[in-house]
Protein backbone atom coordinates (compact mmCIF):
# COMPACT_ATOMS: atom_id res chain seq x y z
CA UNK A 1 0.00 0.00 0.00
CA UNK A 2 1.09 3.64 -0.87
CA UNK A 3 1.03 6.44 1.61
CA UNK A 4 -1.11 9.42 0.80
CA UNK A 5 1.86 12.01 1.34
CA UNK A 6 3.92 9.85 -1.83
CA UNK A 7 0.67 9.35 -3.62
CA UNK A 8 0.87 13.52 -3.10
CA UNK A 9 4.03 13.67 -4.13
CA UNK A 10 3.52 11.49 -7.48
CA UNK A 11 0.61 13.44 -8.10
CA UNK A 12 2.36 16.67 -8.22
CA UNK A 13 4.96 15.78 -9.86
CA UNK A 14 2.73 14.31 -12.95
CA UNK A 15 0.74 17.66 -12.58
CA UNK A 16 4.35 19.64 -12.88
CA UNK A 17 5.04 17.75 -15.78
CA UNK A 18 1.53 18.34 -17.45
CA UNK A 19 1.89 21.92 -16.80
CA UNK A 20 5.38 21.92 -18.31
CA UNK A 21 3.57 19.99 -21.77
CA UNK A 22 0.84 22.72 -21.69
CA UNK A 23 3.28 25.58 -21.27
CA UNK A 24 5.58 24.33 -24.55
CA UNK A 25 2.61 23.76 -26.39
CA UNK A 26 0.95 27.20 -25.59
CA UNK A 27 4.73 28.64 -26.63
CA UNK A 28 4.01 26.43 -29.68
CA UNK A 29 0.91 27.64 -30.89
CA UNK A 30 1.81 31.39 -30.06
CA UNK A 31 5.14 31.43 -31.99
CA UNK A 32 2.87 30.03 -35.12
CA UNK A 33 0.34 32.39 -34.69
CA UNK A 34 2.85 35.72 -34.83
CA UNK A 35 4.50 33.66 -38.05
CA UNK A 36 1.25 33.56 -39.04
CA UNK A 37 0.31 37.39 -39.16
CA UNK A 38 4.04 38.60 -40.19
CA UNK A 39 3.47 36.59 -43.19
CA UNK A 40 -0.16 37.97 -44.09
CA UNK A 41 -0.87 41.33 -45.42
CA UNK A 42 -1.47 44.04 -43.32
CA UNK A 43 -4.03 44.00 -41.09
CA UNK A 44 -6.65 46.48 -41.16
CA UNK A 45 -7.45 49.20 -38.34
CA UNK A 46 -8.61 47.22 -35.28
CA UNK A 47 -12.06 47.87 -34.34
CA UNK A 48 -12.86 48.39 -30.56
CA UNK A 49 -14.66 45.67 -28.56
CA UNK A 50 -17.96 46.55 -26.73
CA UNK A 51 -16.83 46.33 -22.92
CA UNK A 52 -19.54 43.70 -22.75
CA UNK A 53 -18.01 41.81 -25.47
CA UNK A 54 -14.60 41.86 -23.54
CA UNK A 55 -16.25 40.67 -20.02
CA UNK A 56 -17.63 37.69 -21.70
CA UNK A 57 -14.60 36.56 -23.47
CA UNK A 58 -13.04 37.33 -20.28
CA UNK A 59 -15.28 35.20 -18.52
CA UNK A 60 -15.16 32.40 -21.07
CA UNK A 61 -11.45 32.21 -20.52
CA UNK A 62 -11.78 31.80 -16.95
CA UNK A 63 -13.75 28.98 -17.31
CA UNK A 64 -11.98 27.11 -19.64
CA UNK A 65 -9.02 27.62 -16.90
CA UNK A 66 -10.86 26.24 -13.91
CA UNK A 67 -11.69 23.39 -16.57
CA UNK A 68 -8.35 23.06 -18.09
CA UNK A 69 -6.76 22.78 -14.19
CA UNK A 70 -9.45 20.06 -13.62
CA UNK A 71 -8.82 17.69 -16.61
CA UNK A 72 -4.85 18.38 -15.79
CA UNK A 73 -5.23 17.45 -11.65
CA UNK A 74 -7.41 14.44 -12.84
CA UNK A 75 -4.59 13.45 -15.19
CA UNK A 76 -2.13 13.64 -13.10
CA UNK A 77 -3.82 11.68 -10.63
CA UNK A 78 -4.80 8.67 -13.48
CA UNK A 79 -0.96 8.70 -14.75
CA UNK A 80 0.74 8.76 -10.58
CA UNK A 81 -1.61 5.74 -9.63
CA UNK A 82 -1.13 3.92 -13.25
CA UNK A 83 2.37 4.08 -12.75
CA UNK A 84 2.36 2.55 -9.27
CA UNK A 85 -0.03 -0.36 -10.10
CA UNK A 86 2.42 -1.06 -13.06
CA UNK A 87 5.49 -0.84 -10.25
CA UNK A 88 3.35 -3.10 -7.93
CA UNK A 89 2.30 -5.79 -10.75
CA UNK A 90 5.30 -6.00 -13.04
CA UNK A 91 3.60 -9.08 -14.63
CA UNK A 92 1.01 -6.94 -16.48
CA UNK A 93 3.32 -3.96 -16.74
CA UNK A 94 4.00 -2.94 -20.84
CA UNK A 95 6.87 -2.79 -21.98
CA UNK A 96 9.09 0.52 -21.53
CA UNK A 97 8.16 1.45 -25.76
CA UNK A 98 4.48 1.45 -24.85
CA UNK A 99 4.33 3.13 -21.30
CA UNK A 100 6.80 6.32 -22.70
CA UNK A 101 4.09 6.35 -25.53
CA UNK A 102 1.86 6.49 -23.23
CA UNK A 103 3.10 9.51 -21.07
CA UNK A 104 3.58 11.28 -24.18
CA UNK A 105 0.21 11.48 -25.09
CA UNK A 106 -0.36 13.73 -22.47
Amino acid sequence: MVGSRHLRRLVKKERDEIARKFELIERQGVEKEIQREVAEQPVPEEQPISHSAEQRMMAAFSRLEKKLDVLSQTLAEAVALLKLQIKKEPDLSPNAMELEHFTQKF
